[in-house]
């Protein structure tokens, strides 16, 4: 299998769209989409972004450190991750969905990993397709061991190394590097590929998982510094205190993202269920777009059952459904995203807890000031912390906490296996965001009441889903059990189309920025659905219960709203 096939020739020949970033040039999180058509393009596949999301588009550090390493070795596909362990578990995971059938042939020092025990490991003897994770020991023992053909063309390797990154020649299609991008003590993996197409495959992977290296560690590394390890602990110390206070937690732990804490409290729920059968979470309520695409295109390790959607009308029907002993686990938001619901937690632990069915609650649209669903009774507790938390789209990470016990203990385990750390740089960044975190909040709190009200009350506003308004089916709950909740508001148009979501997003709505995002101190605004949901039919947007044309309000901080107010007059006058 050589090198010239059209899947390792592929190249990425789309012509690029140069957006404005949110948030600096240099750190920025987020970036404008500055009218209607970028959006169609970008979804359409018929351009690349020069910035975007960051978990979702790499930046341009990234980008062209990626680029550098490409074009150094002469590989078809190169990819960062936060740790070298983290690249090996992806690369691994991803390659054993493309190819369910393989069998592991694990010939590294390090033990085999638990989750791959319940995977067949076989010898060199072996008949059956194999994924060979080999010690990278030098060019000579490689075409040494490739001229001993104890490998078949049908087989996939994986060369690691954790000493150095000086990568082997990858040659072949069936090969792939995996190493260390570690420069002056700062973390971070590679991987290497010829084979583009599995390389595009290993990129979107990361996009929903959120193992992406910090463009601050790639700054660091240009600027010859350290990891400043003493301050990095003391401001490590300083955000888990204030979150465990906050979220009347025990136990805090960091990541690289939202997304990536998601993942790993999912899959340690998995792990936990006893269940020889495969394993399925019940979703409650429309949840955030990723965390869907987890529950619904990721094939966990092990297998995995089709996931079980209750709306949160339908929670009288949870005792019956978690009576199915392959239910890893209950996954949830405080306040859903982007319609605004509540899934009524209490009850939901009261029926998971007599059944020994873990909750997890993804608390980043209330807020840790907001909602503590752990003292409602939940397992796991999430946090996007590039949201509120951060408030100027700088900082990319996530943050899940719980109590002292078994879920701590695996937690701790996890991340010392697998290396999925917040960078030491975002971890500084954050400690700093956090200080004025709760007057922000408040602001958060007010304006988002005060802007949904003057929603509602427009004419040329269909309908407004926020749970502090009268009018919401949730505004009860919300009473009950949030001290406030945020500033997301969503909301159609009264000429709910194409045509309509246009003139309205086209128009001059500065200063609110045209991107995707929320928890910013400064308003931004997207069409929520065409970003999330654009390849969804009618009949699935029906059953999700929110219009193609949904417009996605993330009020911001400001003191002042008035100019918040005129932007959105002159995109209803448009």
């Amino acid at each position: 299998m050589t090198t010239d096939s059209s899947a390792s020739a592929m190249q990425d020949t789309r012509p690029v769209r140069f957006l404005e970033p949110v948030g600096g040039q240099d750190y920025g999180t987020t970036a404008e989409m500055p009218d209607l058509q970028t959006v169609i393009d970008y979804e359409e596949n018929r351009c690349r972004l020069s910035w975007g999301y960051y978990r979702m588009v790499d930046r341009p550090a990234l980008y062209e450190w990626q680029q550098s390493l490409q074009r150094k070795h002469k590989v078809a596909r190169a990819l960062a991750f936060v740790s070298v362990q983290s690249a090996l578990r992806e690369l691994i995971d991803f390659l054993l969905t493309k190819q369910p059938n393989l069998s592991i042939a694990w010939k590294l020092q390090e033990p085999l990993p638990s989750w791959l025990k319940e995977r067949k490991s076989v010898g060199s003897d072996s008949m059956e397709p194999r994924l060979w994770i080999t010690p990278d020991l030098g060019a000579d023992q490689r075409n040494e061991w490739l001229d001993e053909d104890q490998h078949a063309e049908h087989d996939q390797i994986i060369w690691y190394s954790t000493k150095s990154f000086a990568p082997l020649p990858i040659q072949q299609e069936n090969e792939f590097w995996v190493g260390s991008g570690e420069k002056m003590g700062t973390p971070g993996g590679v991987v290497l590929g010829q084979h583009y197409d599995l390389m595009e495959g290993l990129f979107q992977l990361r996009k929903r998982r959120g193992t992406l290296l910090s463009v601050r560690n790639i700054a660091a590394w240009k600027n010859h510094e350290v990891v400043p390890t003493s301050s990095t602990l003391k401001a490590t110390e300083k955000i888990c205190a204030q979150l465990i206070e906050w979220e009347e937690a025990d136990k805090c732990f960091l990541f690289p993202s939202g997304m990536n804490a998601v993942v790993t409290a999912m899959e340690l729920a998995r792990r936990r269920c006893q269940s020889k059968q495969s394993k399925r979470f019940v979703a409650i309520g429309l949840l955030y777009t990723d965390t869907y695409s987890l529950l619904m295109f990721d094939k966990w390790r092990g297998g995995n059952g089709e996931p079980i959607f209750l709306n949160i009308d339908e929670i009288e029907q949870l005792e019956e459904v978690l009576k199915d002993e392959s239910i890893a686990g209950i996954v949830t938001e405080s306040i859903t995203n982007p319609l605004g619901e509540l899934p009524d937690i209490p009850r939901i632990q009261e029926i998971a807890k007599k059944i020994g069915v873990p909750v997890i609650v993804d608390n980043t649209l209330a807020g840790p000031t907001n909602a503590q669903p752990l003292a409602w009774g939940a397992d796991m507790v999430i946090h996007s912390t590039a949201k509120y938390l951060c408030g100027n789209n700088q900082h990319g990470g996530g943050a899940l906490l719980t109590r002292q016990g078994y879920w701590s203990e695996q937690l701790k385990a996890f991340q010392s296996e697998w290396q999925n750390f917040m960078s030491p740089w975002e971890i500084l960044a954050l400690t700093k965001c956090m200080e004025d975190f709760p007057e922000r909040m408040e602001r958060f709190n007010s304006n988002g009441i005060q802007v949904a009200s003057f929603l509602e009350s427009h004419s040329k506003v269909r309908s407004v889903s926020f749970n502090q308004l009268p009018s919401h089916s949730s505004h009860q709950l919300a009473k009950k059990l949030l001290k406030g909740s945020g500033s997301l508001i969503s909301f159609v148009l009264h000429n709910d189309s194409l045509d309509g979501i246009r003139r309205f997003y086209d128009a001059d709505l500065r200063p609110l920025h045209k991107a995707p995002g929320l928890g910013s101190n400064t308003s931004m605004l997207c069409p929520y659905a065409m970003l999330a949901h654009y390849q969804a039919s009618d009949r699935e947007l029906e059953e999700l219960r929110i219009s193609r044309y949904l417009v996605r309000l993330a009020v911001g901080a400001e003191k002042n709203l008035d100019q918040v107010f005129a932007a959105l007059e002159r995109g209803f006058r448009a």
